[in-house]
């Protein structure tokens, strides 16, 4: 969880091969996950939100056996 924008930018890009000023939400999940970045593009610039949980863990939603991207709707 060290990177940071433009960090998080180059993986969207080389790793998901995504476009990063699409406005879609991009997660970030620790090791542990119990810490979580969110990277969006709005507004002329990217947004990187970070959360740390003190109990707990994130869940990630399971996904579909050989997928490797999940979308979730609002």
């Amino acid at each position: 969880m060290r990177k940071g924008h433009d960090g998080l930018t180059a993986i969207v890009r080389s790793q998901w091969q995504l476009d990063p000023y699409s406005g879609h939400f991009f997660v970030f999940l620790g090791r542990r996950l119990d810490r979580v970045k969110l990277l969006y593009f709005d507004h002329g610039g990217f947004t990187l939100l970070y959360r740390r949980l003190e109990r707990g863990r994130f869940r990630f939603p399971k996904l579909p056996t050989g997928a490797d991207k999940v979308e979730i709707d609002s």
